[in-house]
């Protein structure tokens, strides 16, 4: 049986506490024409000895310019760890953009999982990231919303450029800020955070990620492959 918003399933929650270390803070500070800053998550899907390849939303962070400068934060053992990042790839329709980030080494990628009515999900990322590492020790590490997967679990938005676009509904509540944050079930990823709304939660379905990324890779994929499998095609 499903359990409630208040009562997720414990695998789920552990998967979710297990997966906090992935997750990142993606801040794009702009310099045009007046300087301001666009914030979202992002999570590792793939790493090597010398990079990492963070998988984020695409709608807030919108076409990166030159001058304008793109980081990721995380904090650890001796403090906030903020490093230089730079975008592959960016789909703002479809809501899914991929990052590269040097020196950011020693995450555990995350992976992907399939999802169905009624699964107990945990929705993570920092709830405000302008202000990260600012406040108390609560806000330092990121949030978790638990909830489920609701009917109808998916809404189709049409295809843009051959990719079908789509959204999980979920009844867990998306804080201001965890654009870009993971879904996670008891198995794994099963979507990211789109944008919340009073009562539900949109978020980017797995469908729509693994499109994106067929399409940018010029290649066949499975539904059952990992993360890590996806993005190992990129290179």
């Amino acid at each position: 049986m499903p359990k409630s918003k208040t009562h997720p399933d414990w695998r789920a929650r552990a998967h979710a506490v297990s997966a906090r270390p992935s997750v990142l803070s993606v801040i794009a500070f702009r310099f045009r024409p007046r300087g301001y800053m666009s914030t979202g998550m992002g999570f590792v899907v793939k790493r090597d000895a010398q990079n990492s390849i963070v998988l984020t939303s695409g709608h807030y962070l919108g076409v990166v310019k030159r001058k304008d400068q793109l980081v990721v934060r995380r904090m650890t053992a001796g403090g906030v760890q903020q490093l230089p990042a730079s975008v592959i790839y960016s789909n703002s329709v479809a809501d899914v953009a991929i990052l590269r980030v040097p020196g950011l080494t020693g995450v555990r990628p995350l992976r992907f999982a399939h999802t169905f009515v009624g699964q107990s999900v945990v929705a993570v990322g920092y709830s405000d990231p302008i202000n990260l590492f600012a406040g108390t020790t609560f806000t330092r590490i990121p949030a978790m919303s638990p909830g489920r997967v609701m009917e109808p679990w998916t809404i189709d938005l049409g295809t843009h450029f051959g990719i079908t676009v789509s959204n999980v509904i979920l009844d867990c509540v998306a804080m201001e800020g965890m654009s870009g944050g993971p879904v996670l079930s008891s198995g794994g990823v099963v979507a990211m955070v789109d944008s919340g709304a009073r009562g539900f939660t949109r978020a980017v379905s797995l469908v729509t990620i693994l499109q994106v990324l067929k399409t940018h890779l010029g290649v066949g994929l499975q539904d059952n492959m990992t993360m890590e499998q996806v993005i190992e095609l990129i290179a």
